[in-house]
């Protein structure tokens, strides 16, 4: 786990984001496009619930590999502007892997060759899941500093150095809420997923009836 130093510098404040933001979203990730959720696995009823089209990637990819904060050269001026702007983009590029209930659900009568006489809901699994669209609710609420970009602020307020400005403390304050927010909007809330099919599994329970007509 890397440590921010007081006062910090850009590799710190990419390091300690990577602690905050990356670790927490890519914790617990089950599917993805290697690994879908499969209603009755191995059997003549198997249904993907969620197809691969609309996974965003494998369930162990990195959706910002490459985090920066546009202030590469050590000792050079960090702009606050630029601390804000990109962590935030990258907290947001993060909300890719989240929290998916994946609900498949039988409409038809069933009671022939499928596995459910009665229509209903025959799987119904929540995990989390590097999925295709980011923006499933509301946007994302931005973890602003209380007072604005100032907060990062010295002498010349939007303005922070890389030697003496930002404290450690701030910068650990300002971390935490990427991570609430990506955690409020990605993990604590929960999308719905809903798939259909007429039988528990149509090509058995269809070609299973043509062959008693």
């Amino acid at each position: 786990m890397a440590a921010l130093t007081d006062p910090v510098n850009p590799t710190n404040i990419v390091s300690r984001f990577i602690d905050y933001v990356r670790a927490t979203a890519q914790s617990g990730v089950t599917w993805g496009k290697n690994d879908l959720p499969v209603y009755a696995p191995g059997t003549p009823y198997e249904t993907t619930v969620i197809p691969a089209a609309d996974m965003g990637a494998n369930n162990n990819a990195d959706p910002a590999p490459n985090i920066f904060i546009g202030d590469a050269v050590p000792g050079s001026v960090i702009n606050a502007y630029n601390i804000y702007n990109y962590l935030n983009f990258f907290t947001y590029e993060y909300c890719y892997i989240r929290n998916i209930r994946a609900i498949l659900t039988v409409t038809g009568l069933g009671g022939n060759a499928g596995s459910k006489p009665t229509a209903g809901d025959v799987y119904d699994v929540t995990r989390v899941a590097y999925f295709s669209n980011r923006n499933t609710q509301a946007a994302i609420a931005t973890p602003a500093p209380s007072t604005g970009v100032a907060d990062f602020a010295g002498p010349a307020p939007g303005v922070v150095s890389a030697n003496q400005v930002i404290s450690a403390a701030e910068m650990e304050n300002f971390l935490a809420r990427c991570r609430t927010s990506y955690n409020n909007f990605a993990r604590n809330q929960t999308y719905r997923y809903n798939a259909s099919v007429c039988h528990a599994s149509c090509h058995t329970s269809c070609h299973g009836s043509r062959g008693r007509r």
